[in-house]
């Protein structure tokens, strides 16, 4: 039964003590989102027993007349949608409601990183937790820039000049969870990508006047990161860690990545539940997409050890630290030169291939295995989520020498 009513939010205080009024959207039991009215009261003004507003707020009539309006606005767009024949799913409703709506003059007065916590908040409905954590980190980056920058950030002040002081400050002293200085040009990428999400929301939502973002650039570049062949999956799947037995759970894990092609949020969450048959089946996190993964023989080896319930008290940090300890076991020695461009300049690193190995390796590992098998890459795609083929090209490890042999193989099919 799809329903609309209101609620207020606990966990999301500002400094003055009040909380924001939501609208919830009920699509059905399990799928619903909060729809972000703009208005903000005291917890004391609020009726928690019918979810309503007290009618000894100061601005009772104002607040109760604009979000009632809100509303009936929302229960509109799903008669219409049921009149035209459209499912009103969460993703249609929001995406209407965030197209029409306007806030008022008072609303609008609010500072920038008010407005910032409201977008922060109003996604978590309708985001993955991964991404709800991008946005945090990029309140964090900009709290930052205005201090140690001594720019006041405004709608206003995001200019292009702005925009060069900012993506400097990025490269050369953001400071990173481990507190050394500087992002990598695709972690400011990502960071310019959810300020240019932000802004375009804040327009779409009637908060700031248009103006055109184009002077936010997206930057990325190609990252050299590694795979491991099927001969060295192997070599980790057997490595000897009588040893060291504390690790066993963690080169499991990996495994179960690599044969997967899962990302590690996903890939750690994985239950009895997901395992039908022959087959994997799960919603991913980023895209909530679902997807059907075939169990091959050494995932199956992996996933019987554990009655289809793999380790679930494993964090990634901690996955990305003993993985690594699983590797220089398993003596992946092979020196890797890594290239990484700071600024201007590019930086050579070389590491033992050992060290470089993570969760991600797992993805890129499945996909460029699964390739140079001879898979088609559309059903490699269905899994790893690319949208074309040449961004799942460049994405997948091979070298001239390996292309040459696939051209080879092809051509004699």
């Amino acid at each position: 039964m799809k329903t609309v009513g209101f609620v207020i939010k606990k966990t999301s205080s500002r400094k003055d003590k009040t909380f924001p009024i939501y609208i919830r959207y009920n699509y059905t039991r399990e799928k619903r989102t909060l729809l972000n009215t703009g208005k903000y009261i005291l917890a004391k003004y609020w009726n928690y027993d019918i979810n309503k507003l007290r009618k000894n707020h100061p601005e009772y009539k104002e607040y109760s007349s604009f979000i009632d309006s809100l509303r009936m606005k929302v229960e509109r767009i799903v008669e219409d949608a049921l009149i035209k024949e459209i499912e009103p799913t969460v993703d249609y409703v929001r995406s209407i409601f965030d197209t029409d709506i306007i806030f008022n003059d008072k609303d609008k007065k609010k500072d920038f990183f008010s407005h910032l916590e409201s977008f922060i908040e109003g996604s978590k409905m309708r985001v993955s937790k991964d991404v709800i954590k991008d946005y945090n980190s990029l309140k964090k980056h900009l709290t930052n820039f205005q201090k140690d920058k001594k720019v006041q950030l405004t709608f206003n002040t995001i200019t292009y000049e702005n925009y060069v002081k900012l993506r400097e400050y990025l490269i050369y002293d953001a400071i990173k969870p481990d507190k050394t200085k500087g992002l990598s040009i695709n972690t400011v990428g990502k960071q310019i990508k959810n300020l240019k999400a932000f802004m375009r929301d804040c327009i779409k939502r009637g908060i700031t006047d248009y103006k055109d973002l184009s002077f936010l650039k997206v930057e990325t570049e190609e990252v050299d990161s590694i795979y491991l062949n099927e001969e060295e999956i192997k070599t980790i799947y057997e490595v000897d860690l009588s040893e060291l037995p504390q690790l066993e759970k963690y080169r499991d894990l990996f495994i179960i990545g690599c044969e997967t092609g899962l990302r590690f949020s996903d890939f750690s969450k994985l239950r009895s539940g997901h395992i039908k048959g022959d087959f994997i089946r799960k919603k991913v996190a980023k895209t909530h997409k679902s997807i059907v993964i075939p169990i091959s023989p050494l995932l199956r080896e992996v996933l019987d050890k554990y009655h289809n319930n793999p380790p679930q008290d494993i964090t990634l940090q901690k996955f990305n630290k003993n993985i690594k300890k699983v590797g220089k076991k398993a003596e992946l020695f092979e020196e890797i030169i890594t290239v990484k461009k700071v600024g201007i300049k590019k930086e050579e690193t070389t590491n033992q291939k050992y060290e470089l190995i993570s969760s991600h390796t797992c993805r890129r590992s499945f996909c460029t295995n699964q390739f140079n098998r001879g898979m088609p890459t559309l059903l490699i795609r269905k899994i790893s989520g690319h949208k074309t083929e040449a961004a799942f090209l460049r994405y997948i490890k091979i070298d001239e020498e390996d292309a040459a042999k696939k051209m080879l193989e092809l051509w004699k099919s």
